[in-house]
């Protein structure tokens, strides 16, 4: 009866470690070359008044679609610039994740990227260091606005001067009467023609009385 129960126990357990070999055999073949790097990553450009994007090419080696999680770091504190989650497609040779940050100085900066599964455990792999040359935008310099605003200013002052010498030329030329007096002069103009029209009439008129 004990030997029963003992062979029935070993059983039990080497089925059991059995199936604890299979999950653990499935979870490590899942997370072992899946997800490779295509291509070296690639970036546009950056200013330290903008952000910029950075790219990295991924292969799926598989024949089903899998979730990643990409995130960049910064290469000398290890902080991390942006966090990225995509599908990668079944057999996929060269997909692209775009990253997007932003650096608040010019200068060379070191980054680094680590693909990771959507499960937030499993790590595919880890690339870098890149080297990101961020220049420096005008757009921060003071000096800039400074510039922007004098050039209005100058824009006006001429704009006045033109405008006052047409109006000299035009005082020099004896156009000097606005639209004001010029009305006025038509309005008496018209009156003094039907003034004349009134004392004809009453010439007329005696005549005929005569």
């Amino acid at each position: 009866m004990n030997a029963k129960k003992i062979l029935t126990l070993a059983v039990a357990f080497a089925c059991l470690a059995a199936f604890a070999f299979a999950l653990t055999t499935d979870d490590s073949s899942a997370a072992v070359g899946d997800i490779t790097k295509a291509k070296e990553a690639d970036w546009g450009k950056f200013t330290d008044a903008s952000p910029g994007h950075f790219y990295v090419y991924l292969a799926n080696n598989t024949d089903a679609a899998i979730t990643v999680k990409v995130i960049v770091y910064n290469g000398i504190t290890g902080d991390e610039l942006d966090t990225t989650v995509a599908e990668i497609a079944a057999n996929a040779t060269e997909q692209e994740v775009r990253m997007t940050f932003s650096y608040g100085s010019s200068g060379d900066k070191l980054v680094r990227y680590t693909v990771y599964g959507d499960d937030g455990e499993t790590t595919y792999f880890s690339d870098g260091s890149y080297e990101i040359g961020v220049k420096h935008s005008m757009w921060k310099n003071t000096s800039t606005y400074v510039i922007i605003v004098l050039v209005i200013i100058a824009i006006v002052v001429v704009a006045y001067f033109v405008m006052r010498a047409r109006a000299n030329k035009s005082k020099v030329s004896g156009n000097t009467k606005t639209f004001t007096e010029m009305e006025a002069e038509r309005k008496a103009k018209k009156a003094g023609r039907v003034a004349q029209r009134e004392t004809y009439k009453g010439g007329d008129s005696n005549k005929k009385r005569k």
